[in-house]
């Protein structure tokens, strides 16, 4: 999909990651520096792209089309904040 034109990009299913990933006995701090690290990675991806890459258009099994990689982006800092949130609330 990097050189697709208006890539797709599938419905992420939570249940099934979590069912896989979940460990009720992980330490929060793992949790924490897993999400850390994934973040992390990702912010080096995006540094490397060109500007004209923050207007490019992609579209969604679920939601359809006309979103930007900027979009994503706000979408995916909105979602670390709410697991941010919760982590608060339960320590």
């Amino acid at each position: 999909t990097s050189q697709e034109e208006n890539p797709i990009f599938q419905n992420f299913d939570g249940e099934a990651y979590m069912a896989e990933h979940y460990d009720a006995d992980e330490p929060i701090k793992s949790i924490l520096d897993g999400l850390i690290a994934s973040v992390k990675a990702f912010v080096l991806f995006l540094e490397r792209l060109p500007a004209k890459a923050w207007s490019r258009e992609s579209r969604h099994a679920t939601f359809g089309g006309g979103f930007t990689l900027q979009t994503w982006i706000e979408r995916d800092l909105a979602h670390i904040e709410e697991h941010l949130k919760a982590v608060k609330r339960e320590t």
